[in-house]
C-alpha cells in the first residue's frame, strides 16, 4: 500500500530536559509571561544534550493505516522499539548487536559471525534507516524552529511537508515498514 491511507508514528524519547528549559509554571501557559520562547527553549535543550556526558534513548516506531486522515493508526502493520545508552554520538543497541554514529557504525553480523558495517548487514540497515542520533534530530529541530510554539510543556514544531515526505519515504524504503 502506498502512502495514501497510511499513518506512520514515529517516537523518540530522550532525556534532554526540555520542559525544565522553561519555568515549569509558565511552559503550560499559566506562568506570568517569563517564559522563554518555544525555539529558546529547543536551543537551550540542544546545548544541554551535546554537552551532557550521555543520556539513555527509547525509540519506537509504528507503522499501519489510518482511516481517518491520519489522526489515528487503526491497523498496526509494524511496531518497533529499541533503547540504549547514547555516550559521545555513539548510539548503542547491545541487544540488537548494533552501534550507530553519524557516519554509520557496526553491527554484529551473526551469520558470518563477525562486525560490520552497520549498512552491510540487513539488520544493521534496517535500524540505521529509521534510527539516528538525537543530536541530529535536534539539529533539524533548529532548522525548522522559527514557528515552534508551547503546547502545554511540549514544544510544537511544524515541519515543512517536503521533510515529512522525506522522512517517511527514508523509513519506508528501509524495509522496516513492511516494504516499499
Amino acid at each position: 500500500m502506498g502512502r495514501i491511507g497510511r499513518l506512520l508514528a514515529v517516537v523518540a524519547l530522550v532525556a534532554w530536559p526540555l520542559a525544565a528549559a522553561a519555568d515549569d509554571s509558565s511552559a503550560n501557559g499559566s506562568g506570568n509571561g517569563d517564559q522563554k520562547s518555544a525555539r529558546d527553549a529547543l536551543k537551550d535543550a540542544y546545548k544541554s544534550l551535546v554537552s551532557s556526558g550521555g543520556y539513555n534513548l527509547s525509540f519506537s516506531l509504528v507503522v499501519g493505516t489510518s482511516l481517518d486522515g491520519g489522526k489515528t493508526i487503526s491497523a498496526v502493520d509494524t511496531r518497533q522499539a529499541y533503547q540504549g545508552p547514547v555516550f559521545r554520538q555513539i548510539l548503542g543497541l547491545e541487544t540488537e548487536g548494533v552501534y550507530i554514529t553519524r557516519k554509520g557504525g557496526a553491527c554484529f553480523d551473526s551469520t558470518a559471525r563477525r562486525w560490520a558495517k552497520v549498512n552491510q548487514v540487513t539488520k544493521g540497515r534496517l535500524i540505521a534507516g529509521i534510527l539516528q542520533l538525537p543530536e541530529e534530530h535536534m539539529e533539524a529541530a533548529l532548522r525548522h524552529a522559527a514557528n515552534a510554539r508551547w503546547e502545554g510543556n511540549k514544544v510544537v514544531i511544524p515541519v515543512p511537508g517536503a521533510v515529512v515526505n522525506s522522512t517517511f519515504n527514508s523509513i519506508q524504503n528501509s524495509g522496516c515498514a513492511g516494504g516499499t
